[in-house]
């Protein structure tokens, strides 16, 4: 029977060789939506934690 570990190195080389492949194959135009795609994602994330604190805080006071 085979260590967990012995599965790692082809699973890590396996996930590095594909985001490298990934990155080389965007084009420009590629690469600007996903920056794009980037930005809206983190500052929705950003908004949304705010408005649950603002929503958690407004509760404890109540």
């Amino acid at each position: 029977m085979q260590s967990p570990s012995s599965n790692t190195s082809p699973s890590i080389i396996g996930t590095l060789g594909g985001t490298l492949l990934s990155i080389v194959s965007l084009s420009a135009s590629g690469m600007v939506n996903t920056v794009v795609m980037a930005a809206i994602g983190a500052a929705t994330s950003y908004l949304v934690s705010l408005l649950l604190k603002h929503i958690t805080t407004r509760k404890k006071t109540e």
